[in-house]
């Protein structure tokens, strides 16, 4: 059973936050977001919450284990920018379950239109600066710190909520230009540099850059991205907040920004060093180690994550876009950064694994590097070989068809269960005549042949016969047969295993009717009649129908022992005896019956 909760003891908020990073925990390819940023989401003074409400739901299974969480956000900015009536649902986080995902969606939704809202979509988050979009193709390639990272279950997962696809979110991945293409490049940038009379900025460091274009940044991306989806103006509490955020890891050698002979701003791109093989390590906390990871990654980074161009309105179409990008890629010229792999791939030998539901994994991962894993889950194909009946069981193919022509097709084969009995129609019932039996409402089995009453129940012939007129029906030791009323039988006891002797006929009450082999009886009545035997006795004897004790060759009979016992009491004397036992002693009669125990158990 799953029980959905929403989040607000301080327990539970570190639950919500932690959750992924025990799901992701031995996944290469998750980055973690900072943990006291998303702490940050819980404090009132959030830098959205002048603008929007949230909801965080954590899901919880019989034994209290978290399985899953979500949140719903109301962003009235965008609702009014957009004329919606949404809810957007972000940090959704699940194990591969569909009871678990509807139960969320179900919270979330209850939610929406407790708030007067019409439709949920997502992931999206508070804005574009947060984490959105859902992962369906990629899954073996490292996250960024800023975009989202999901398992491949969790399209499923959504869609069978009722979700379908509203938009198209694409990432390319820019890789370092031949040399001839730089200088083609470069000649291209450098005309219509000069013909717009424009010029890149030189900033010597990050708080010169934020002082001098901050401002201007945050005017331009909201003109330039108006019109993308799901996009809201920033608040004052937002830039200040984003400032604060990206300060750690904004380097100025990997921002470009393009003025004009003002000195306005007339265009910008904004790369930041990948940073999310740091975080990994630390589940996004920023220990010591950790941000002296982050910082060394900052100062040489591996990778670049690009993060957005935005360029004003009357310099848009001029080729600007253009220079923006050739100076990305001179920086990474400049910087040695990698893309691309120097080595070719060299794949050690493809591992398939079946799942329960029939889902073939294949996967093989690189010798020269082991953070690269080529991996491709799809659902078999099943095809009947034997059907399974009621008396036999069946057998199932499934084929694993790949798309990549490395991985192999795979085939299983499993068993099917055995199915349900084939009961057709119910036979009606045959009524029983003078002379002939009948027969009850039944069914019959075409496959197994096997007999079921109305309610379908296994039952034997013999119980379903109705008998005939006027008889009674008779079962000696277990077999049935039917006879008239007055009608004489005669049973006879079939002869005693060794070691046994014949204790008569035993009606269906327990008692014994006869001690004759042989018996004769007249039919009144139905009756049951069971053989009864017994182990023989020692001496051949029985008393009142027991077996008699077998006399004591070495010890004295129990008459002689109360012989004994009585002569004893008679020597004494009747008075005297009692004299010295009640008074003398002191003793009760209690105490005389146990003395004559002992006596009797001591002569056998």
């Amino acid at each position: 059973m799953i029980t959905v909760s929403e989040v607000k003891t301080r327990k539970q908020r570190k639950q919500f936050v932690e959750f992924p990073l025990k799901l992701y925990k031995n996944n290469p390819y998750f980055v973690p977001p900072i943990y006291s940023d998303e702490m940050d989401v819980f404090k009132k003074n959030y830098m959205y919450y002048d603008t929007c409400e949230a909801v965080y739901y954590l899901a919880t299974n019989e034994r209290g284990q978290v399985v899953g969480r979500i949140s719903g956000i109301w962003q009235k900015a965008s609702n009014e920018k957009w004329g919606q009536k949404r809810v957007r649902f972000t940090r959704f986080d699940a194990i591969d379950d569909r009871e678990v995902a509807t139960a969320l969606f179900s919270k979330v939704e209850e939610w929406a239109k407790s708030k007067g809202m019409e439709e949920v979509v997502g992931p999206l988050g508070f804005s574009d600066w947060e984490r959105e979009g859902l992962l369906i193709d990629g899954f073996d390639y490292l996250s960024t710190f800023e975009e989202q990272y999901n398992y491949p279950y969790y399209q499923r997962l959504i869609e069978n909520c009722g979700y379908g696809k509203d938009v198209d979110w694409l990432e390319h991945r820019l890789y370092r230009l031949p040399e001839a293409e730089m200088e083609r490049y470069e000649r291209v940038t450098t005309k219509m540099m000069e013909r717009y009379n424009l010029r890149f900025d030189n900033s010597k460091n990050t708080n010169e850059f934020i002082r001098l274009y901050a401002d201007k940044f945050f005017e331009i991306v909201d003109k330039t991205y108006a019109q993308i989806y799901g996009t809201v103006p920033f608040t004052e509490n937002m830039k200040r907040s984003l400032i604060a955020n990206f300060r750690l890891i904004l380097d100025v050698k990997f921002v470009t920004v393009i003025l004009d002979k003002d000195d306005n701003v007339v265009a910008f791109g904004l790369c930041f060093p990948g940073i999310g093989e740091a975080l990994q390590k630390s589940g996004g906390r920023l220990t010591l180690p950790a941000l002296c990871r982050v910082l060394k990654l900052v100062k040489h980074p591996k990778v670049l994550d690009m993060g957005l161009i935005g360029v004003v309105d009357e310099y848009k179409h001029k080729g600007i876009a253009s220079a923006v990008l050739y100076h990305f890629a001179k920086q990474l010229k400049d910087s040695g950064v990698e893309y691309g792999e120097k080595l070719g791939h060299d794949y050690g030998e493809v591992k398939y694994t079946w799942t329960s539901d029939n889902t073939c994994k294949a996967e093989r991962v690189c010798k020269h590097d082991s953070a690269h894993i080529e991996s491709e889950t799809v659902t078999a194909t099943g095809t009947t070989i034997t059907a399974a009946t009621c008396k036999e069981k069946g057998k199932m193919k499934y084929t694993a068809t790949f798309t990549n022509t490395a991985f192999a097709a795979q085939v299983k084969e499993v068993d099917i269960d055995f199915t349900e009995h084939t009961y057709g129609d119910l036979i009606p019932e045959v009524s029983a005549t003078a002379d002939k039996t009948g027969t009850k409402k039944h069914f019959e089995c075409s496959v197994c042949g096997k007999l079921f009453d109305e309610s379908k129940n296994e039952v034997t012939a013999a119980e379903l016969v109705i008998p005939m007129i006027g008889t009674h029906k008779v079962t000696v030791n277990g077999e049935s047969n039917f006879y008239k009323e007055g009608e004489s039988v005669t049973v006879t006891a079939n002869e005693p295993a060794e070691g046994k002797e014949f204790v008569g006929w035993q009606d269906a009450s327990g008692k014994i009717v006869s001690t004759k082999k042989e018996y004769t009886f007249e039919v009144k009545e139905g009756m049951v009649l069971t053989a009864v035997y017994q182990d023989k006795a020692p001496s051949g004897g029985t008393i009142d129908g027991e077996i008699a004790p077998a006399p004591d060759k070495n010890g004295l009979s129990g008459g002689q022992i109360a012989g004994i016992v009585i002569g004893s009491i008679a020597g004494v004397g009747i008075v005297g005896f009692a004299i010295f036992w009640f008074v003398v002693k002191k003793k009760s009669f209690a105490d005389l019956i146990s003395a004559i125990k002992a006596l009797f158990n001591k002569k056998q």
